[in-house]
Order: C-alpha cells, then structure tokens, then sequence
C-alpha cells in the first residue's frame, strides 16, 4: 500500500495542497487486483459482471398503474444482480372492532390476486420470476415485517411526487414511513 502513497504537492502560488492524481490501473498492487477482480483505480464503482448488492427485492404495491414504473425499475436491477423478486400487497385490516370482516378480507385478496396475476404476466416476458405475497394488517408494519422476515436487501416502491411548498404532507405517506423505517435500503419511484 506504500506504493499508492503520493505526497501532496504544493501548489506554486499559495502553499496549498493539491488532489494527487489517481494512479493507473497498472499501478494497483496485484493484491488489490486479485481481490477486487478489478483493474479499475477507482474501487468502489461498480462494473457490469461485477459485485452484485441485491439478492432479494421486494416491490410493495397498491395495485396502480405507478407499481408498473417501480416493477420495471426493481426487474432491471434483478436482471444485473440475479437477484428474486417478490410483489407484495397488504390488505389493510380493521383492528378493535367486533365485526367480523373475514369474508370482505376475502374478496379483496382474491380481486388482489387477479390483479397481481395480471402484473406479473405482463413482466413474465423477460427476467427473473417474480413471486406474489398477499397479507392483512397495516400497510406500513407489514411490510417492515416482511422485509426483515424474508431478509430482504432491497425495498423498490413507488411514490408520489411531494409538493415543495407543502412538503409536510408527505410526511405521512407510506413510502415516506417505510423509507425511514426499514432495516435495509429503500429506492422511491416518481
């Protein structure tokens, strides 16, 4: 590693430090080379074939048209790193109630189906499977839940544009709240 040591050369007209240039690939020491697989100097970019971050993706869904930008995204991102994706929609529960709504529940996860069947036969063409999960509760627990449950390392979801003027609103949504309480990252779709 000595030999990617530079001195900071000062620069004529003020003493200053100047940036030393980056050294050539040829001038990495052939340990970094054999552990990286990289001739590149720069070692944190990523090259096509190389490191892959993702193994599994998770895309949340209301079943709207905006999910279909975020599949596309999440499906490309599968593609480079191999990685599984799940579609996941939460049916949101009625808690502290007497009322039994078990046969609503039941026809809202099988209209669920239907469309999830749907969007996926749409992205079947190219690309990895993508799996589908149906669950009941709150929206934004159950899919913190799910993701730590499942390991998943990426949440893709879609989100709506916040207005600048009243960007308080935003607060509340539900990509806003699973962006700022999920374990793992989270890529919002506009």
């Amino acid at each position: 590693m000595a030999a990617l040591r530079r001195e900071l050369p000062l620069s004529p007209s003020r003493g200053a430090a100047r940036a030393p240039s980056c050294p050539a690939a040829d001038e990495l020491p052939g340990d970094a080379r054999a552990l990286t697989g990289r001739t590149s100097p720069y070692p944190n970019r990523v090259h096509p074939g190389g490191l892959k971050m993702f193994k599994r993706i998770l895309v949340p869904t209301d079943l709207t048209e905006r999910t279909l930008k975020a599949l596309n995204i999440a499906l490309k991102i599968a593609v480079h790193d191999g990685a599984s994706i799940t579609l996941l929609h939460v049916i949101e529960t009625i808690e502290d109630t007497e009322e039994d709504f078990s046969g609503f529940y039941s026809k809202l996860g099988k209209a669920a189906e239907k469309k999830m069947n749907g969007i996926i036969e749409d992205f079947r063409v190219n690309g990895p499977a993508i799996a589908k999960e149906i669950i009941y509760g709150k929206r934004v627990r159950e899919i913190i839940r799910f993701a730590a449950e499942k390991e998943i390392d990426l949440i893709v979801l879609s989100s709506h544009r916040v207005d600048v003027d009243n960007a308080v609103q935003g607060w509340g949504t539900i990509s806003y709240k699973v962006g700022i309480l999920s374990q793992c990252p989270v890529l919002l779709v506009k």
